[in-house]
């Protein structure tokens, strides 16, 4: 495979599918996760398997939204959990590195469980929490990259086409400049995110990347759900369609932006700005 190609084609992947760049790719293509440097010492992780975990998680989630959203969240957090018979997923909270999921046995499960139904990812289930929260306008959005997204949608027949359309609004590819400027890529998305009414409780926390595929957009490519309770700083994410959801109680805020760009956050010489984070439409960080 050509270099340029290979660094297009991971690029795609990682902007449609909520999906790190990977530290190692075996042949069969399965991937390992970062070493615990990417987690701060003051964190304890949690793949919400057990009743204990998932009632902590839950309970400070409903302080902030919906208890419907919540449930239908829950429901498919079990679904994932029960397809995949919990391979690589830890039992309960730990202070811990992350966990090296076996994705080739994963995948394997999931697939002669579902078939052509890909799962979930992070920005389908960052809506399920948030959607009652969120006040969308009625306006089309660009759905581009989000081809699989919505792949999920419709096989898994996971919204109503009023939700799909908001859905794409919120995460459609947002036209910006020829720049590494990330102040100005910023900007952009501060325009079109204020656009949207979002929670004050429970943030969405975006890592939103620059890409040159056709023309020069901004794409959220990794998000989740934050909010602050008496346990600490939760961040609910799930990796991507293949791979796990996370809960994960920070001491800060800043622990959860640097988990973030480490996680996300690649430099792999590309002639784009890199990655930033907003929190609900506000710029907080970025990877520079």
């Amino acid at each position: 495979m050509k270099p340029v190609f290979s660094v297009l084609l991971s690029m795609l992947i990682l902007l449609t599918g909520c999906q790190n760049l990977p530290d190692n790719t075996s042949q069969d293509g399965a991937t390992t996760q970062a070493s615990s440097t990417v987690l701060s010492d003051n964190y304890y992780l949690s793949n919400l398997v057990g009743q204990t975990d998932q009632q902590t998680v839950k309970t400070d989630l409903e302080s902030a939204l919906s208890h419907s959203n919540v449930n239908q969240f829950f429901q498919a957090v079990n679904d994932y959990n029960q397809t995949i018979q919990q391979t690589s997923l830890l039992a309960e909270f730990s202070q811990t590195s992350l966990p090296q999921y076996d994705l080739v046995k994963i995948d394997e499960l999931w697939q002669a469980a579902k078939g052509d139904f890909i799962g979930t990812n992070c920005r389908i289930n960052t809506f399920t929490l948030l959607k009652d929260q969120l006040q969308i306008p009625d306006s089309e959005g660009d759905e581009s990259l989000l081809f699989l997204d919505l792949e999920a949608i419709e096989t898994g027949q996971l919204m109503t086409e009023e939700e799909r359309k908001r859905f794409v609004y919120l995460f459609g590819r947002i036209e910006t400049e020829a720049t590494k400027d990330v102040a100005v890529h910023a900007a952009k998305m501060k325009e079109h995110l204020s656009t949207i009414t979002f929670s004050s409780a429970a943030k969405m926390l975006s890592v939103v990347y620059h890409d040159d595929l056709d023309g020069h957009g901004l794409f959220i490519g990794h998000v989740g759900v934050m909010l602050e309770s008496s346990s600490g700083v939760l961040f609910v994410e799930k990796l991507s369609f293949q791979e796990p959801y996370q809960a994960i109680y920070f001491s800060t805020k800043d622990q959860v932006y640097d988990y973030l760009l480490k996680k996300y956050a690649l430099d792999y010489g590309q002639e784009t700005a890199p990655a930033f984070i907003m929190e609900n439409d506000q710029f907080v960080q970025s990877a520079q």
